[in-house]
């Protein structure tokens, strides 16, 4: 159902795994590229016609023009939404990419490890995150009674803090900065400012290091341009078959052997 479009893409793409596994790499990021925006399109709607399909240019362009049913779209929304795409594109070894990574290391074929990918990020610890940041902002009339929760450790705020960031997620001040000119009356937008307000002045997340990341601003950044929380992940999946592809690549490049990483065991009475 259009209520599960990770599930509905994942049906998809399997089918396009299975038609085009046979075809040579470069062939296959050509294609990816042409393609994957419309796959993702047809998820999230389940809709086969096509508005707009430009193969040379506008990698996310396909997907907003054919998602917003109107090629009469804002250039400026058009421009911030590539942007987006490339703020989300690549992240060094996150989850998704490190199993994208394994998958090619075994010999796999891009398609394979490129769907690999799709389920690795599903989780809302990766690709779900923003989504959940959305939600607790949306639901939250007490910023303050949060921010105690979570100091009390009765709670997480969705969008706050980083494995490697230890200072704000320089992409979430860019995309701040999005948001304030696409939709700066946004109740949710506001929330987020006031939140990062409050957090910036605290001891607690201060001396933890604690800062807003991507999360916290990327759903507001994409409802405001019309994309539902339950389709933000496909937007991220679609930005982040950009980085994947890159990282094969240099992986099949550089003829790097599997990596088997050494496990100890604590044995305990």
């Amino acid at each position: 159902s259009v209520k599960s479009p990770i599930n509905n893409f994942k049906i998809l793409f399997s089918a396009y795994v299975a038609e085009n596994c046979h075809k040579n790499t470069e062939t296959l990021i050509y294609e990816l590229f042409r393609d994957i925006p419309i796959l993702i399109y047809m998820a999230c709607t389940k809709n086969t016609s096509i508005i707009f399909q430009n193969y040379s240019n506008y990698f996310g362009k396909n997907f907003l023009i054919n998602y917003l049913g109107t090629e009469n779209i804002d250039n400026d929304i058009i421009e911030a939404f590539e942007k987006f795409l490339i703020l989300h594109a690549e992240h060094e070894q996150n989850a998704s990419t490190f199993i994208v990574q394994a998958c090619e290391m075994t010999g796999s074929n891009l398609l394979n490890c490129m769907l690999a990918g799709v389920t690795a990020i599903e989780g809302n610890y990766h690709g779900g995150a923003s989504e959940q940041a959305f939600f607790q902002l949306q639901n939250c009339d007490n910023l303050e009674k949060l921010v105690e929760c979570a100091k009390s450790n009765n709670c997480k705020i969705a969008g706050l803090g980083h494995r490697i960031y230890k200072a704000i997620d320089p992409r979430a001040a860019i995309l701040k900065e999005m948001c304030e000119k696409i939709n700066p009356g946004s109740v949710i937008l506001q929330r987020a400012i006031n939140l990062e307000n409050l957090i910036s002045k605290d001891e607690y997340f201060k001396t933890r290091k604690i800062f807003p990341n991507i999360d916290l601003y990327s759903g507001i950044f994409l409802e405001s341009i019309g994309i539902p929380p339950n389709l933000f992940i496909m937007v991220f999946i679609l930005a982040r078959f950009v980085g994947w592809i890159a990282h094969y690549k240099e992986i099949q490049s550089k003829k790097i052997k599997i990596i088997r990483p050494h496990q100890l065991y604590q044995f305990s009475d």
